[in-house]
């Protein structure tokens, strides 16, 4: 993910020039009954639903809930990034 401190390319220009864009960054957690990975996809699956230009994410941390010694809930906390749209 872009720390934000490099240009981004332009998508689509197709001549590799940089152009200077506005990134936000939140942070969500994913669940799954199934892995972490899955968790990291149910959460990206919801995120596009209402984020556009989605650029890139970070999982910064997975943990799971655990009964009778079995994981019940994988869970990833993720940060995803996205272009703020020009007005």
């Amino acid at each position: 993910m872009n720390g934000g401190d490099e240009p981004l390319d332009e998508p689509g220009n197709g001549q590799g020039r940089n152009v200077m864009a506005t990134v936000k960054v939140i942070e969500l957690v994913g669940t799954s009954s199934k892995s972490w990975h899955s968790a990291v996809e149910e959460a990206l699956k919801e995120a596009s639903k209402t984020l556009h230009g989605i650029s890139g994410l970070d999982v910064t941390n997975t943990t799971a809930v655990v009964k009778d010694n079995k994981i019940t809930e994988y869970r990833a906390t993720l940060k995803v990034a996205f272009l703020v749209e020009k007005k």
